[in-house]
């Protein structure tokens, strides 16, 4: 299945899941908690669209967003990227050629009138998991208490629903955060492509999937070629 076939497909189901949204008012259901963006800087490129935006949702930590923006979203989408999770956001250079499905898309979600923010790894990783990566930390308090700062600084933007989308590690992620957090916080749904679904890291391992009450779409190539996202391991 090629990347776009399989982006049509998240994009459909989504479309068709998401509740209507009424927009006729333009202002956001939610009110911006107070010190909770530290910033918003352009890209470098001049897209106006484009923004990272930097989060303080814990204390002496704080976390990073590719930041694309539509006025009237039909909904918001979080990315979470596979391997290590480190994308290393900086205002005057972005990385180049990217070869995570999702950070290679993000403009294809756009294009389908989604506000999108690609996450990055928090500025304290290094002292969450040794060595610094988004291994340990995808299954960590911490974790969950950030996305869910992310999620109302979504919900602050724009009265559209909130979905997260992980690929291949990131969905450890998606699972993890979505069983743990409540309220406005959690999200309206949940994408999986590529889920991890081997090894002591694994999604059935890491998650209380039980305690994931919202709509959730897994999308799998039957030939993944990853050692721990093999189709044959998917649980019926």
């Amino acid at each position: 299945m090629c990347l776009n076939t399989r982006l049509l497909i998240i994009t459909v189901v989504l479309c068709l899941l998401v509740p209507a949204v009424s927009f006729a008012d333009g202002q956001p259901a939610d009110d911006l908690p107070d010190g909770l963006v530290v910033s918003r800087e352009p890209l470098a490129s001049g897209d106006s669209h484009l923004s990272i935006v930097t989060l303080s949702v814990r204390p002496g930590s704080t976390v990073s967003l590719l930041y694309m923006e539509q006025r009237h979203p039909f909904a918001s989408v979080v990315l979470f990227v596979g391997g290590l999770g480190i994308i290393g956001l900086n205002p005057d250079e972005f990385p180049g050629a990217p070869v995570n499905f999702l950070l290679r898309t993000r403009g294809l979600f756009f294009d389908h009138n989604f506000t999108v923010a690609v996450i990055d790894a928090p500025s304290d990783v290094a002292t969450l998991s040794d060595p610094p990566t988004l291994d340990n930390y995808r299954f960590t308090p911490e974790h969950a208490q950030d996305v869910g700062g992310v999620v109302r600084f979504l919900r602050s933007e724009s009265r559209a629903p909130v979905w997260l989308v992980g690929t291949s590690a990131g969905t450890r992620s998606v699972a993890f955060v979505t069983s743990q957090l409540q309220g406005r916080e959690a999200p309206d749904g949940i994408v999986l492509t590529s889920t991890v679904v081997a090894g002591n890291r694994s999604v059935y391992m890491k998650a209380n999937l039980a305690a994931i009450r919202v709509p959730t779409l897994i999308v799998h190539h039957k030939q993944d070629g990853c050692s721990v996202t093999h189709f044959v391991d998917l649980a019926a």
